[in-house]
């Protein structure tokens, strides 16, 4: 990572929850992106036995520079916290009053610009925005989410902004934690966790939602980058330095604007911080038509992304080991399984040489080993249940191989999701919705590529970079 955190003296750094330390703390595992790190005597010191430090000098500023840019480590706190005065919070709405008036009742003493849209009751927004002294914009012809965000950001003076959906539930004490993160220089932008917001009216769609929303990117913080387990943020809650935005939203995309914004931004080198500590709640669509038409949406902003931003929008990476073992195992023939097996054993030893170099705990190797075999698994059956569905789906009644390979992409799935999302309640609801998820979303990717003329969106990216442990 380019450039310097620019942290000042009396800012508290620690590891993140997820790395784990080993070889009497010299060697750190964990983060996301997922890092394997060999630190000096002197860097484990300062670690302590609680991973946590208070940035004094020179030495420790290093220190969490370093962490913090490879994601192993997130800020504390900071001797003199951003100030709610220097944010303003963008809301783009579209004939949705009542949901404006909820999210502004969490932001009584926070500076709100409300972009209407060019909904159809103009009056409805304007007293809303008047009841709680919001700043009202309105836009003569709808635009897109992307336009209205671009017109807010247009009006704010301040050096940070929000951006927040109406059908979002934010609070001011929340965004006053999301702004500490900021106290890194190179953090251009920061996302919060997206929770389904409960309530009495909840059925299977809003149950499905709560538990596996697309909006909800799981419980460990991160540093996005893409193809990694946080791709992207999305811009239902997102919060930025004015500065580093430039022109804002592409204007012409009406799906996918925020994607596409975050990588322009980790493109530059810039940080995109997850902070999966902060939860924002969201109000779900909750009947099928609507439901289902904003997966197609979201389907079809594929190509347009892989326009401009090329293999960032794969629908799977694996080194070129993992990549052949898994298809050569779709091909169910006895030498291919012995390819197969023979491919993954290779990507084994890699890892096995690897690991032995910075003198890791063979219990990590059996781990990353493991990881590496379910995760292909994992991919592949999502490639088949999701990208590529429409093939397997034409296959079923012409190939007994095609059924075989589509019922255990079924089975995997199904113990992955239950494992990784516990749905509650009865878990065959869950399961139809997610397959309805899936099938919204591939017919949306297959109209994007076809009417694009690109196969990009279901093409799987191979890994080919070998980074080295980095020592701090």
């Amino acid at each position: 990572m380019s450039g310097s955190a620019g942290l000042a003296v009396g800012t508290g750094i620690r590891l993140g929850a997820s790395v784990r330390r080993f070889a009497e703390g010299r060697l750190l595992f964990g983060g996301s992106p997922t890092r394997l790190l060999r630190i000096r005597p002197a860097a484990a010191e300062i670690l302590g036995a609680t991973g946590e430090f208070t940035i004094s000098d020179k030495v420790t500023a290093a220190l969490a520079d370093s962490l913090l840019g490879l994601g192993l480590a997130e800020i504390t706190s900071v001797p003199e916290p951003v100030s709610l005065d220097q944010l303003t919070v963008v809301v783009p709405v579209h004939d949705s009053p009542e949901a404006l008036r909820r999210l502004l009742t969490g932001l009584v003493d926070v500076r709100v610009v409300v972009v209407d849209d060019a909904s159809p009751d103009a009056l409805a927004h304007a007293r809303v925005a008047k009841e709680f002294d919001a700043t009202l914009i309105r836009l003569d012809t709808n635009s897109g989410p992307a336009a209205a965000r671009n017109t807010g950001l247009r009006a704010v003076t301040t050096p940070f902004v929000a951006f927040c959906d109406a059908d979002t539930v934010p609070h001011g004490d929340d965004l006053q934690r999301l702004l500490t993160h900021f106290a890194d220089t190179r953090v251009a932008a920061v996302a919060p966790r997206i929770l389904g917001l409960e309530g009495p009216r909840a059925n299977w769609i809003t149950r499905y939602e709560n538990a596996h929303s697309s909006l909800d990117l799981g419980p460990t913080s991160a540093v996005v980058q893409p193809l990694s387990r946080v791709g992207w943020v999305p811009a239902a809650c997102l919060l930025a330095r004015v500065d580093a935005l430039g022109p804002g939203f592409d204007e012409s995309m009406r799906v996918g604007e925020d994607v596409d914004l975050i990588w322009r931004l980790t493109n530059t080198g810039a940080l995109v911080r997850y902070i999966a500590d902060v939860t924002i709640r969201h109000e779900h669509r909750r009947t099928p038509l609507p439901w289902l038409t904003r997966k197609y949406l979201y389907g079809t902003s594929a190509a347009p992304l892989a326009t401009r931003h090329g293999e960032q929008v794969a629908p799977a990476a694996l080194p070129p080991a993992l990549a052949l073992s898994a298809a050569a195992l779709l091909l169910q023939t006895r030498w291919a399984t012995l390819l197969s097996a023979t491919a993954f054993l290779t990507h084994a030893k890699h890892i096995h040489t690897r690991l032995r170099k910075v003198q890791a705990p063979p219990h990590l190797e059996a781990e990353l080993i493991t990881r590496a075999a379910t995760d292909t698994l994992r991919q592949t059956a999502t490639l088949l249940l999701r990208h590529w569905l429409p093939l397997p789906l034409l296959l079923l009644p012409l190939s007994r191989r095609a059924r075989r390979a589509t019922a255990a992409a079924l089975l995997i799935d199904t113990i992955t999701e239950y494992r990784t999302h516990h749905p509650p309640g009865h878990i065959a609801p869950h399961l139809l919705a997610h397959r309805l998820d899936d099938t919204a979303y591939a017919l949306g990717v297959w109209h994007s590529a076809l009417h694009h003329r690109t196969p990009k969106p279901l093409l799987p990216h191979m890994i080919r970079t070998k980074p080295k442990p980095r020592q701090p």
